[in-house]
């Protein structure tokens, strides 16, 4: 699928834009200043495949600790500012990757402009955020003309190195202003909802406003915000990805509904190696089947796969039957046989 093509934008240590490659972001729900619950959820979100990690900066105290977070993660972090836009520049000084402003709340147009001024000369990205929650008229037109009057403040600064976020929780507002946005704009976009909901809401709602998106070619980080475990926001995102072919190094896992037919614990088997199976990088189809019907066929198409009997599996590896195991080892003999492919 070709991508839409963007100006390049550096973000720490990657390169946003100008490739086929789309980053996975999350944000901490810890408060940035909590710095032992925070550092271990960053650490848990990068495990599981996070790529960018934004955290809320309300104060001084998150600001103080916004230097032992930066050292503690391989991951750009992007410090995430309202209302003031000093905390913005006291961030930026920090060391942070990139800082993601609303300029129409930061006050007066002066004080974006030294934000600009200030991230030139610490070589810090600035992610322009807009959501239509902000507006007082939110129309996709007005999202994109605010667009337009920050961004051309920016060329007159010399200053390049943006990436653009147009978010609203509906689904075809977030759709068309991205299109449009394309369009309009050369810089990379970054993709997602704005209060998508729990897990099961969000991810009908992302999937469908983000899903269009993506297989048109646009888009260059994503999140799928989700109320809840940001964990879980990693796990879609890579699904996503996966099922439209944008993600080479993920395992996608299929597994049947379940019904009066099955004979073993499916959902068992799913919960105990999704986790482990988030962590390993290699593009794999994983099938795991509880039936003699369509599990035999299904296991057999997959890179490997599993078809359940009476308290058994068929283990198939590249559409070869290559042993019968137990429902009590099977987890374990999956898992083995993955990480040895």
């Amino acid at each position: 699928m070709k991508r839409n093509e963007t100006r390049k934008v550096k973000v720490g240590n990657l390169i946003i834009g100008g490739n086929e490659h789309i980053f996975i972001q999350s944000m901490c729900t810890y408060k940035t200043s909590n710095l032992k619950l925070l550092l271990q959820q960053i650490k848990d979100l990068e495990l599981a495949g996070c790529e960018i990690i934004r955290v809320s900066i309300v104060d001084d105290a998150d600001i103080k600790a916004l230097h032992s977070i930066i050292k503690s993660t391989k991951m750009p972090v992007v410090a995430d500012i309202h209302f003031d836009y000093t905390l913005a520049l006291k961030a930026i000084e920090s060391g942070v990757a990139a800082v993601r402003v609303n300029p129409g709340n930061l006050g007066d147009i002066s004080n974006f402009e030294k934000v600009i001024l200030c991230a030139k000369k610490q070589k810090c990205a600035i992610r322009i955020g807009l959501n239509t929650g902000s507006f007082t008229n939110p129309t996709v037109k007005a999202l994109l003309d605010s667009a337009e009057n920050y961004l051309k403040l920016a060329k007159k600064l010399h200053f390049n190195d943006l990436v653009l976020s147009f978010k609203s929780s509906d689904i075809k507002t977030t759709i068309k202003v991205n299109e449009l946005a394309a369009k309009r704009f050369d810089y990379p976009l970054h993709l997602g909802l704005t209060e998508a909901g729990d897990i099961s809401s969000s991810l009908i709602r992302s999937t469908l406003a983000l899903g269009p998106l993506l297989n048109k070619g646009l888009g260059n980080t994503i999140r799928i915000s989700i109320t809840g475990d940001p964990l879980q926001e990693i796990s879609a995102c890579k699904e996503l990805l996966s099922d439209l072919g944008l993600l080479k190094d993920s395992i996608r896992i299929i597994s049947c509904p379940t019904c009066g037919r099955s004979q073993v614990n499916v959902l068992e088997i799913v919960d105990k190696l999704k986790p482990e199976l988030s962590k390993i990088k290699k593009g794999l189809t994983v099938a795991i089947m509880g039936c003699p019907v369509n599990g035999p066929g299904e296991a057999k198409a997959a890179d490997i796969g599993i078809a359940g009997g009476k308290n058994n599996f068929v283990l198939f590896i590249k559409g070869k039957v290559v042993g019968t195991y137990s429902s009590q080892e099977i987890s374990q003999v999956l898992l083995n046989k993955i990480q040895e492919l």
